[in-house]
């Protein structure tokens, strides 16, 4: 199963998988209430703490009574809401993904838990359904409390030798110019939770979802050079000159750098499938103008520097990498 889920995967998810241990369907999502934020704590970490190494997935606005089961959320939430609300609530933070997917007229709530490599996570606070000192798993299609042999099954594995052949797993994976950037900061964020303080990784986890949330802004490796146009450019011209060519002759476009703040899987997403250097993505930005102001504007990138940014980012990610896996190695009575 994929990191995130497409409108068709979700789909294809309704028509042949019933719940199980990590997989859930539920109807609402509601954080205005403790017993809300409560059951949303408890059904995470009872994911977070299931067994089995496949990515985990809670689907929101999902009935599987009805039909059809699609039923959608009545509300949009952000991902770093449901970070505060989950993490602050656990001794161990568990280092999920949130998204939207519009399906139809319905919007559908998925929630990514990647295989933790720091289990057993234990809440810290009481909290609607939760109560401190919770160690919850799920089972089947429901979430109970974890047993004296799930403890055991959780601890065997997390050892820091395994923790350490887990990186480096990860590593060698990166070296492998075809393994997508954004599948290599999910790992790499997921083993990092295990190791480091939450403050330490948020970069990498900006990495995963995006920095766009809350009015976050992009750090500056993310600078990317492109043309600001005020308007749409016709994509008949696109598809026969550069936006290079373009602009030499339109003094109305503007060469600008600019900080983008898409998730990894979204630049990959923009570049995947581009059939030639010229190929061109563009977003909406306000830019500060040269004459003082702020404007709107289209902002216009080839895939060639977008290509470029992604290559930075994954040096990055692979140094930190590097760093851990030294760290490990320093602690490990065994090397």
């Amino acid at each position: 199963m994929l990191p995130r889920l497409s409108a068709d995967e979700i789909l294809k998810l309704l028509e042949t998988h019933p719940e199980q241990s990590r997989l859930d369907y539920k109807r609402t999502l509601i954080l205005n209430t403790d017993q809300g934020k409560g059951e949303l704590v408890k059904d995470v970490a009872g994911i977070a703490n299931s067994h089995g190494e496949e990515t985990g997935y809670l689907l929101f606005g999902v009935d599987l009574a009805a039909d059809p089961p699609l039923i959608g959320l009545s509300n949009s939430y952000d991902d770093a809401d449901l970070q505060q609300i989950v993490n602050s609530k656990l001794e161990k933070p568990v280092p999920f993904v949130y998204h939207e997917v519009s399906i139809a007229a319905n919007r559908v709530g998925v929630l990514v838990v990647p295989q933790s490599l720091d289990r057993p996570h234990i809440a810290k606070a009481t909290i609607g359904p939760i109560r401190a000192g919770d160690i919850k798993i799920r089972k089947g299609s429901s979430t109970t409390w974890a047993t004296w042999d799930d403890l055991r099954q959780m601890f065997e594995p997390e050892s820091r030798a395994r923790r350490l052949v887990s990186i480096r797993e990860i590593i060698a994976r990166a070296a492998n110019p075809d393994y997508p950037t954004s599948s290599l900061a999910l790992e790499a964020w997921q083993a990092a939770s295990s190791i480091r303080e939450s403050g330490h990784i948020e970069w990498i986890r900006k990495e995963v979802v995006g920095f766009a949330s809350r009015g976050g802004t992009p750090p500056k490796y993310r600078m990317c050079a492109g043309y600001a146009v005020a308007g749409e450019i016709n994509p008949y011209a696109l598809a026969s000159q550069s936006i290079e060519t373009i602009a030499s002759r339109e003094a109305s476009i503007k060469k600008v750098k600019v900080r983008v703040g898409s998730s990894l899987a979204e630049l990959e997403e923009m570049v995947r499938g581009a059939e030639c250097r010229e190929a061109l993505l563009y977003i909406g930005r306000r830019f500060q103008a040269v004459g003082g102001g702020r404007v709107e504007a289209n902002v216009y990138f080839t895939t060639d520097s977008i290509r470029l940014m992604i290559g930075r980012i994954r040096t990055r990610i692979v140094q930190f990498l590097m760093d851990m896996e030294v760290e490990l190695r320093n602690a490990s009575p065994s090397g």
